[in-house]
């Protein structure tokens, strides 16, 4: 892949705490989300609002450390981005009928780089996430495994995997990156 990948696991220091928010939180299917149509997109499953308006120290937290990871920010230097953020959940019925208005195999349109977090302890790891060519032939696989970060540009097709139950993600987009020097 001629992209940005990156793979990282054990991402939280307490996975449990991300969870535990995530489930206190209000989902909503893509055609009943509130921003729907502005920032949402079209989406399988459910996702939350968007986490700097409902969750804003988390939001904080969890962008700095996937920004720093993702990265690789060396100390003396100050990073500005902008990222959207969601959590995801997901169920085996989700999966896109071939005439939905959902797509699988997706870019993230004017996104440099995405990435997930899977917050899902026992899972088939084959639910995970696949990366395509231009001709939607796959050409790498992240496995679905617990509190692994993946990130990857957003121009790159990609997908679910495989749909099965009880699939919970956090979702990052990253629109824009500026670094200043100290």
């Amino acid at each position: 892949m001629n992209q940005i990948y990156k793979q990282v696991d054990n991402f939280f220091e307490d996975p449990e705490w991300v969870v535990s928010l995530a489930n206190n939180l209000k989902w909503y299917y893509y055609n009943a989300h509130p921003l729907q149509g502005i920032v949402t997109g079209r989406y399988a499953g459910r996702r939350t609002e968007r986490l700097h308006r409902i969750l804003p120290e988390f939001f904080n937290y969890a962008s700095l450390k996937i920004a720093e990871t993702i990265f690789e920010v060396p100390k003396n230097v100050r990073l500005d981005y902008t990222c959207s953020m969601y959590f995801s959940y997901l169920m085996k019925e989700d999966n896109p009928k071939e005439n939905s208005n959902v797509d699988n195999i997706h870019q993230d349109e004017d996104i440099p780089t995405a990435g997930l977090v899977y917050l899902t302890k026992e899972i088939n790891r084959g639910s995970g996430t696949s990366f395509y060519n231009s001709k939607q032939r796959k050409i790498k696989e992240a496995k679905n495994k617990y509190n692994r970060l993946i990130s990857y540009d957003g121009k790159t097709f990609h997908g679910t995997t495989k749909y099965v139950d009880n699939r919970m993600a956090l979702l990052f987009f990253f629109e824009t990156l500026s670094y200043t020097y100290s």
